[in-house]
């Protein structure tokens, strides 16, 4: 027979070393004065009861020769227990007593606890669940017991978890020394899954062999799987030639990667002692203690960041609706009530003041809480998912705001915080679905770039109609539809996160949409929010249905036709001029018998100015007669549509402002006043409309501030402010300014 073969023949892992005959198992001597014995084991030189001390009320285990061994047996047990008494450690069972009785050998030993460490090991769940700390003070213990033993010139020699009794308190007891020595032991007979590379090619067990197998029940101990599994089918012989090559394998955890390599490496003279062992294991110790208290702070702290961000939740729920008692308060209280009246609508104000502070007040804390969790535990998505939605909420409320360059911060620290979920939401395409009734039109879509500050469309892809959830990145676009008529609808589209928009084009000819008017197609669009401009109102995003639009304001050309047609005392009274709060109008047109002509300085192209909200809608009515369509003032919702396009941006043309962009108070060197319409052609919106931040404000049919009517726009005279196309202000109907006109809007094409 080869060494191999001798070596795998004396292998029965867990069990003793010699050969268990079939010996009727004999009484317990009564002379020990136990009670209650019953068999725990049997081994090559005894068998091992349980029994009762009366006397001391505890239980013990008892070791007895076996008749048919002899003096050999006797002296086995007898040097077994002597081993036992010199190390004198809390992890190893301490020997009570030595008795001969009826011929035998009796040795009674504390009781080792029923649970072990292969019993934990068959359970990985529960085992990597229990505290990394308890794991490491049993490690530690077994150990400390070992390097006792080594110090003492005695090497255990049977490492393995089932030689480890482990008590209710996780206390650990290295048992089974029946196979320890001082001396060589000859050929290794344990169990191989916990043998050093040497003791499976035949050397005999040793203390670098020892420090071994610890290493393999730390590695088990601390990833919860068998560090050398044995493979379905697979025989010992098989099992030993696989693993006589071992190599260090990778450490479960940071912490213990030291203690492993100094304790699986595969020469034995390379690896350390047991008390090397013990200060690596100290340090491993040390280190997981920081690990637990980074854990724990980082826990507290990721606790407290999601109550200040629950409380930044239920602020903007009571924020909103507080808003909205402002907003019925404001309209139910007119500018001029008594003090005492507007009490409630103060109130209001104030608490949405105190709201809006105390929620920003919970983002900050929040933030702040969750920043530091991420710094104590980088690796956790949870915090790094806490950062990422604080950030995305703060991107969201930005954008509500038409705060674009916050909402781009804020979109930046969303990718770095979350990339995997917040972050793949943001780059996540969405869709545009568009149908038409009118047969073989195609589009052509375009983005919105930013090009010497102002926003210009540029072509990236065409279509046939109809569309079918086309898939494009979050964005602005202008979608150009042309029927094969020639008829072209322009249809500015602005998708949001993970929409899917579904619209229908209608094209409609020119002479249906009229000289000098433009088509707005019907659709959302992104209202008010914008903090800058004056008196915004709240951020929604409301749909209008199909709208047709006069191109500019109503020219001094269209306004003298006018009153060459009305009656000539209604003319006059429909004279632009000059009328504040107070006193008559100062009419600056004259009247001969060739008709209204215009004042010296004035032009047929300027906008016309200097009449009141009675005047633009008695032209309303007068033009409905004359055409037949039925036109109006444009509400404010309609005329923010109009300029801003459907995508919230601050001016026509873009979130840039330049004054040579549009005319305004320092848009020129020379005295600035009224120009002829679409003097600066980049005041124009998506749509078309010229006009619509400078040169002229604009009336609108929307009530503001009780019987105030609401005016749109900027002017010739005004600043960047006043220009954004969010701004309003309320002036009496009868007011009129020579920075006053208005454009008309209709809901029906012209009949054809």
């Amino acid at each position: 027979m080869s060494d191999f073969e001798t070596l795998l023949e004396g292998m029965v892992p867990g069990a003793s070393r010699q050969v268990i005959l079939p010996v009727d198992e004999p009484s317990l001597p009564a002379s020990l004065g136990l009670v209650d014995p019953s068999l725990l084991a049997r081994g090559g030189w005894g068998w091992v009861f349980r029994a009762t001390d009366p006397i001391l009320e505890r239980t013990v285990a008892v070791k007895i020769s076996r008749p048919d061994g002899g003096t050999e047996a006797r002296t086995a047990l007898l040097d077994e227990a002597r081993l036992t008494a010199r190390l004198k450690h809390p992890a190893i069972l301490p020997v009570h007593r030595i008795v001969a009785a009826d011929g035998l050998l009796c040795v009674e030993y504390a009781l080792a606890p029923e649970r072990t460490l292969e019993v934990l090991l068959e359970a990985p769940e529960a085992l990597m669940a229990s505290p990394i700390e308890r794991r490491l003070s049993l490690v530690r213990a077994i150990t400390d017991a070992l390097a006792r033993a080594h110090e003492h010139g005695i090497v255990h020699g049977d490492i393995h978890p089932g030689n480890i009794g482990v008590g209710p308190s996780w206390e650990p007891y290295l048992m089974d020394w029946s196979g320890a020595s001082t001396g060589p032991l000859g050929t290794f007979t344990g169990d191989p899954a916990y043998a050093a590379p040497e003791l499976l090619f035949g050397q005999p067990p040793s203390s670098n062999a020892d420090v071994y197998a610890l290493g393999v029940l730390i590695w088990e101990l601390f990833s919860g799987r068998r560090l050398r599994p044995r493979r379905r089918g697979e025989d010992l012989g098989s099992f030993v030639a696989r693993w006589r090559h071992a190599r260090i394998p990778e450490a479960p955890n940071s912490e213990l990667a030291a203690t492993l390599t100094a304790a699986l490496q595969p020469e034995a003279d390379q690896r350390c002692s047991c008390r090397e062992l013990l200060v690596l294991l100290d340090g491993a110790l040390s280190a997981l203690a920081d690990v637990q208290h980074r854990l724990a702070m980082g826990a507290s702290l990721m606790d407290e960041a999601r109550e200040h961000l629950l409380r930044w939740h239920e602020l903007g729920v009571r924020l909103d609706e507080e808003r909205r008692v402002v907003l019925v308060q404001s309209q139910k209280i007119p500018g001029y009530a008594d003090l005492h009246h507007k009490r409630p609508l103060w109130e209001a104000e104030d608490r949405v003041y105190q709201l809006t502070s105390e929620r920003w007040l919970s983002w900050l804390r929040a933030t702040q809480q969750a920043t530091l969790a991420a710094t104590l535990l980088p690796e956790s998505r949870e915090s790094q998912s806490t950062l990422g939605e604080l950030w995305w909420e703060r991107m969201v409320d930005a954008e509500a705001r038409g705060d674009a360059r916050e909402a781009w911060l804020a979109r930046q620290q969303v990718l770095v915080a979350d990339p995997e979920r917040k972050g793949t939401t943001l780059v996540s395409p969405t869709h545009l679905s568009l149908d038409t009734e009118t047969e073989g039109a195609s589009v052509e879509i375009s983005s919105f770039i930013e090009h010497n500050r102002r926003l210009i469309s540029e072509v990236i892809d065409h279509q046939e109609l109809p569309l079918r959830r086309l898939a494009l990145p979050t964005g602005s676009y202008l979608i150009t539809a042309t029927a094969p008529s020639g008829a072209v609808t322009h249809y500015p589209v602005a998708l949001g996160r993970l929409e899917h928009h579904q619209g229908t084009l209608r094209f409609y000819t020119p002479e249906q949409i009229g000289e000098g008017w433009l088509y707005m197609p019907s659709g959302p669009f992104r209202l008010g929010g914008d903090r800058s401009a004056r008196r915004a109102v709240e951020p929604c995003r409301p749909t209008i249905g199909d709208r047709f639009i006069m191109e500019g304001p109503v020219t001094c050309r269209a306004w003298r036709d006018f009153l060459n047609a009305l009656p000539e005392e209604e003319a006059f009274r429909r004279t632009p001029g000059r009328q504040g709060r107070f006193g008559a109008a100062d009419t600056a047109w004259t009247h001969s018998e060739e008709g209204w002509s215009l004042p010296e300085s004035w032009e047929l192209s300027w906008p016309v100015i200097g009449v009141s909200f009675h005047d633009a809608v008695a032209y309303a009515r007068w033009c409905t007669e004359q055409t037949g369509r039925p036109m109006r003032l444009p509400t404010e919702e309609e005329w923010e549509k109009a300029a801003r396009g459907v995508d919230g941006r601050a001016w026509p043309w873009g979130d840039v402002f330049d004054p040579r962009f549009a005319n305004m108070a320092r848009s020129i060197p020379d005295q600035p006043g009224p120009m002829p319409v679409g003097s600066f052609p980049i005041d124009t919106s998506v749509f078309g409309c010229k006009d619509m931040a400078g040169n002229v404000a604009e009336w609108t049919m929307s009530m503001m501030d009780g019987k105030l009517i609401a005016v749109r726009s900027g002017s010739w005279q005004a600043e960047p402010d006043e220009l954004r196309c969010a701004s309003r202000r309320a002036v009496p109907a009868h007011y009129r300014a020579s920075v006053l006109s208005f454009r008309l809007i209709s809901e029906e094409p012209l009949r054809t």
